[in-house]
C-alpha cells in the first residue's frame, strides 16, 4: 500500500480487489502449499482492508499498539510518542504521498483552514497548514474503551468472570456504566 501514491483515488471495493489480487499473487508465488478456500481468502482480504488507512508508511506506525501519537513535520521528519515519550522514525514518506495524503484529509474533513481537526476510525487527525505552520499531520489514535480493567482486576475489584462479561458487551458494542 506505501508504494500506491494514489491509494485514495480508488474506490472501497477497487481497494479491496487490489487487496485480493496481491494475496492472490502471495499465495501463488511464496506460499503455494497453502491450500485456501475463496471464504478463507475473503476473510484475510478483509482482514489487510480494515487494517490498511491508506496512509502509506505511515500504516506501519498506526498498526503498532504501543504507539499513541504519530507527528508528521515533513515526509522525511516523523516522529511517535510511546508511554508518553517523542522519538524520531525512521519511516519516510514521498512528497507525492505526503501531497496526496494532505488533499484527501482535507477532502475527508470537508473543511478548509488553517488548522482542522477530526476523527477518522479510531484517530484524531489534526492538519496544521500555512499561515500557521509549515504543513503538519498529527495522528492521535483514540479508545473508544474509557476502561481500565487491568486496574479493577489488579486491584480486587473486580473478578476475571465480571471483566469477561463486561468485555463482551463493549465487544457488542453495548453501551454500559459502572459506578
Amino acid at each position: 500500500i506505501a508504494s500506491i501514491p494514489i491509494w485514495f483515488d480508488y474506490s472501497k471495493q477497487e481497494q479491496q480487489d487490489l487487496i485480493s489480487a496481491f494475496l492472490n499473487t502471495q499465495l501463488n508465488e511464496q506460499f503455494n502449499e497453502i491450500k485456501l478456500t475463496t471464504k478463507e481468502k475473503e476473510r484475510i482480504s478483509n482482514k489487510f482492508y480494515e487494517s490498511i488507512y491508506g496512509f502509506g508508511s505511515l500504516d506501519f506506525l498506526i498498526a503498532q499498539k504501543d504507539i499513541t501519537k504519530i507527528f508528521v513535520n515533513s515526509p522525511l521528519d516523523i516522529y511517535v510518542e510511546k508511554k508518553g515519550e517523542i522519538e524520531k522514525t525512521n519511516v519516510m514518506i514521498d512528497e507525492k504521498q505526503f501531497s496526496s495524503l494532505i488533499m484527501w484529509l482535507l477532502n475527508l474533513s470537508k473543511k478548509d483552514s488553517s488548522i482542522v481537526t477530526f476523527r477518522f476510525r479510531n484517530l484524531l487527525i489534526t492538519v496544521i497548514r500555512e499561515p500557521v505552520s509549515k504543513t503538519k499531520i498529527i495522528l492521535k489514535k483514540i479508545c473508544d474503551t474509557l476502561f481500565n480493567f487491568e486496574f479493577f482486576e489488579y486491584k480486587n475489584i473486580f473478578n476475571q468472570d465480571i471483566s469477561d462479561f463486561l468485555r463482551y458487551l463493549i465487544d457488542n458494542q453495548k453501551r454500559i456504566l459502572v459506578s
